[in-house]
């Protein structure tokens, strides 16, 4: 087990362009860890980088998922955005999330979140599962799910933080 021992990177102008830098490595890591022994184990590690970092980066200085994610939204979690901005259900969703291919609703026409007031919720005891969840690194079968991962690797710190530490306890070599 590696324990971090340097302060996480949280600046996300660099995260952005680490992101380039490593997309090549990264797409070998996925596939490095499919390989990689059995995926309770990668599950075990990432939720023990996730606790780390989760808790040494505080999530309301940055706000960048609220800004940049489109997150599935269920019916109850639109009935209450709806009441909360004083609005009918199906007014809430013709102005502010579009149905898509896997048939959920989605917040696609409001970027950033119209609930984030100076990088905070506003209906922080009320957000959707989805928002609830991210960024899904407690979710089984990691490694499995990597590509999804990878895809919030230059959107969150979080993410970017565990995925590099993750590489060092998993020996990936570049």
């Amino acid at each position: 087990m590696i324990i971090m021992d340097t302060t996480p990177e949280i600046n996300l102008e660099k995260i952005k362009k680490q992101a380039v830098v490593f997309e090549s490595e990264n797409l070998e890591f996925r596939t490095y860890l499919k390989n990689y022994a059995h995926s309770k184990q990668i599950d075990i590690m990432v939720q023990r980088l996730n606790g780390i970092y989760s808790n040494a980066i505080d999530c309301t200085q940055c706000g960048n998922c609220c800004k940049e994610l489109q997150p599935s939204l269920a019916e109850n979690d639109i009935a209450f955005m709806a009441s909360v901005k004083n609005c009918s259900v199906q007014q809430f969703e013709n102005e502010h999330t579009q149905y898509d291919e896997l048939d959920k609703y989605r917040f696609m026409k409001s970027q950033p979140c119209l609930f984030l007031k100076e990088k905070k919720c506003s209906i922080y005891e009320n957000r959707p599962a989805s928002c609830d969840e991210y960024p899904h690194l407690n979710k089984p079968d990691f490694k499995y799910r990597l590509k999804s991962v990878l895809a919030n690797y230059e959107l969150c710190p979080i993410v970017y933080n565990v995925v590099e530490a993750l590489k060092k306890e998993t020996h990936f070599k570049k």
